[in-house]
Formats: C-alpha cells, sequence, structure tokens
C-alpha cells in the first residue's frame, strides 16, 4: 500500500502542476564540429535552411566563419542580402521552449533603415519555417543607429496602447558579443527575455496569440540593419501536457498493477 501511495502522490503532483519542470535539450551547435567549414554556406547542413521572404534562397548569405580571435572558434554570419533568415527545426511540436544564444552585431554592413522597428534582426520562435509567415511566438530585434552610434534592443508586445508593439528594453554595442535568452511559454502566450543573465523582459505577450505550438527558430536579418553573427546556439523544451498526461496515466497503471500483486 505504500508504493500505492506513493505513486498517487506522484500523480496529483503532476496533475496540479506540483513537480518540478524539467527541460530537456533538444538542439545545440556551436558551429566548431566537422559538418561546417568555414566559408561554406550552413544551408543544407544539420538541419539549417536558408530562405527569403519569398521562399527559399539566397544561401551564400549565410556561412560560417572563424573569428579573427579565437581563430579556432566558428560562428554562423548572417551577411548583407536583404530579408535573408537561418531557419531551423526544433522538433518536436513544443508548448514551452528556452532558445539561448550569442549574438553580436557586426561592424560592417549596410545600416540605413536602422531607425525603422521593423527592419531590425529578427530572432523569432514560430510553428512555420517561413520568415515572412504567421504565427510567431517570441520575437526580438536589435536596431543600430549609424549617426548616433546607438543600439537598441527591441522585444514584441502584443496589444494595445502604452507598452505594446514594439517596445525597447535594453541597448548594445556594436561589435560586443551578447548573450540571450528567450523563453517563451504557449500556456500563458507570454514570454520572458534575459541578456548576460538579467532578466529585461518578464510577462510580454506573444505576437500571435492564436500561436499552439513551437517547430522552428529563425535568425532573420530585415533589409538594410546590419550585419550579425549567432553562436552557442541551444534549444530546450519542457513536457507537453499530452506528454505529462501519458506519464500520469502510466503511473495510474503502475499503481493498479501493484494492487493487483497485493490482492493475489
Amino acid at each position: 500500500m505504500r508504493h500505492l501511495a506513493l505513486c498517487l502522490v506522484c500523480l496529483t503532483l503532476i496533475a496540479t502542476g506540483a513537480c518540478a519542470q524539467t527541460w530537456s535539450t533538444i538542439y545545440s551547435t556551436n558551429f566548431d564540429n566537422s559538418l561546417f567549414t568555414a566559408g561554406k554556406t550552413v544551408d543544407s547542413v544539420d538541419g539549417w535552411q536558408v530562405w527569403t521572404d519569398s521562399g527559399l534562397g539566397n544561401a551564400s548569405q549565410v556561412t560560417v566563419q572563424k573569428e579573427p580571435d579565437p581563430s579556432t572558434n566558428q560562428l554562423m554570419y548572417i551577411g548583407s542580402y536583404s530579408s535573408t533568415s537561418a531557419v531551423h527545426p526544433i522538433g518536436p511540436n513544443s508548448e514551452r521552449v528556452r532558445l539561448s544564444f550569442t549574438w553580436e552585431m557586426m561592424p560592417t554592413g549596410d545600416v540605413t533603415n536602422a531607425n525603422l522597428d521593423a527592419y531590425g534582426t529578427w530572432i523569432m520562435l514560430t510553428d512555420t519555417p517561413n520568415p515572412s509567415a504567421s504565427p510567431r511566438s517570441g520575437m526580438i530585434t536589435s536596431l543600430y543607429d549609424p549617426n548616433t552610434g546607438i543600439g537598441r534592443l527591441m522585444a514584441y508586445n502584443q496589444g494595445t496602447g502604452p507598452g505594446t508593439g514594439w517596445v525597447q528594453y535594453g541597448n548594445f554595442n556594436i561589435g560586443t558579443k551578447y548573450n540571450f535568452t528567450m523563453d517563451v511559454n504557449l500556456a500563458t502566450k507570454t514570454y520572458d527575455v534575459y541578456v548576460d543573465g538579467s532578466q529585461l523582459v518578464s510577462g510580454y505577450n506573444i505576437y500571435s496569440p492564436s500561436e499552439s505550438k513551437i517547430s522552428y527558430m529563425i535568425f532573420r536579418r530585415r533589409y538594410k540593419s546590419g550585419e550579425f553573427a549567432i553562436d552557442n546556439v541551444t534549444v530546450e523544451a519542457t513536457p507537453e501536457p499530452s506528454s505529462l498526461l501519458a506519464l500520469g496515466c502510466g503511473i495510474v497503471g503502475m499503481a493498479g498493477v501493484i494492487r493487483r500483486r497485493r490482492a493475489a
């Protein structure tokens, strides 16, 4: 009976969400392994695809590059072609996803439209590989103004009134690396953003309230917004409610087996 009681307690914890949340890594790369070759495109390598807003396109604009120092480190470089995106699936479809990466705006490229919010370098979690399509979940951007030397970090907060739309939450320096984490929770339709370990965005409403799953991550260069580099990409997910339900059913079944054995 003690085992049965423990099983029922665990099931209750799962049903009430009281069990500690666990994250599983479903994709990770630092672009240093043998799959990636410096000077070559990432298109069709390790699941990556290169898109433009009109579909699959200019693969030459998303390449693997070596850093000057240390020269052993490789990163993904998104060049000057307008509306170029690096896209990667992050299945299985998940309700709660955490995307972490290192980002750096490079001191190269055309930044003519740097003051227009929608023209920045976008990082998105979506349910479609098409970077110009909806629905989208978490969505952040970065804008650099060469006239003032100011870089702005912005996140999209769906809604109306003050504090919605593209909202600035910080600044950045060109040529400096930053570590980002974007944590999207489709159960609450909200997301958080961390930069270098500090939470700078909390509970922003996702771009598309109808979003029901997250299947892709997208690193997108919008128009003339500068060139940028991405490194140390990690995607984590938590079990979906259906997975928890299956686990709960398994525990119930285990409890039944134990009870029948006791009765025998």
